[in-house]
């Protein structure tokens, strides 16, 4: 199957650096680590999140599965994380869809301040290549909202 985005989510993730240099943030190991756990731990709390691999053999891919994310040297920052966590958490096949992109998106704003909107928006005007997004309402909910939505239609009862 084609991954029809790609090219045009890696163009806007470089322009939201570009944009908005501040917000990366260059990561260690450890840290790596401890944003990934804080990701799942939020969002997946009860699966185990995926094991990191850093690489020092010159590879050039970031990668994620829901079991392994690959994280390069030049991809140590937290929005590269971001982007394989975001992988990692979506089902297998989900590439750099809409879904994805949104999702992304969310993370960015969530856990590096990246202005969701400013964001949103330097993507729609994306030329090209723009990119496409599915309503955040879609993307996957942390899992304290997910609990607190259930525990409340369960009061109302």
């Amino acid at each position: 199957m084609r991954d029809f985005q790609r090219k045009a989510v890696y163009r806007w993730e470089e322009t939201i650096v570009k944009t908005w240099p501040g917000l990366v943030r260059r990561l260690d190991h450890k840290a790596c680590r401890e944003l990934v756990e804080q990701v799942w731990g939020d969002y997946a709390p009860v699966e185990k999140p995926p094991t990191l691999y850093f690489p020092s053999d010159g590879r050039l891919c970031a990668k994620a599965t829901r079991a392994v994310l690959t994280i390069p040297p030049w991809a140590k920052t937290n929005l590269m994380v971001l982007h394989e966590t975001a992988h990692s958490l979506l089902p297998d096949g989900t590439d750099h869809s809409p879904l994805f992109a949104s999702f992304f998106l969310v993370l960015g704003a969530r856990y590096a301040g990246v202005p969701l909107l400013a964001a949103a928006e330097l993507g729609f005007r994306q030329r090209p290549r723009r990119v496409h997004f599915v309503p955040v309402a879609q993307c996957p909910q942390p899992a304290a909202i997910c609990v607190s939505g259930v525990l409340g239609r369960l009061r109302a009862r």
